[in-house]
């Protein structure tokens, strides 16, 4: 459930997403932030020629980072109406 999510998430920033492989908590302090501050996202993205020829393009794992209380604020919004 959080990957499908997550995946909603990170698309609406970054429309060459493919697929969210993997998420989890970043358990560690350094420069990018406080543990638990972000969630680690392993990616996959489709990179496209920058020449913008149709007929290549390649898919590549990436990681980033996604703010944990951004996210959390997203989520609720989208999950204030229930259908039911």
């Amino acid at each position: 459930m959080k990957t499908n999510k997550m995946f909603e998430f990170i698309k609406s920033k970054t429309p060459n997403l493919v697929n969210v492989l993997s998420v989890k908590s970043k358990d560690y302090d350094d420069e990018d932030g406080l543990a638990f501050e972000h969630y680690i996202v392993k990616c996959k993205i489709r990179m496209i020629n920058p020449t913008g020829s149709p007929s290549w393009s390649e898919d590549v794992e990436k990681s980033c980072l996604v703010n944990v209380t951004e996210y959390n604020n997203w989520l609720s919004k989208e999950e204030s109406i229930k259908w039911i």
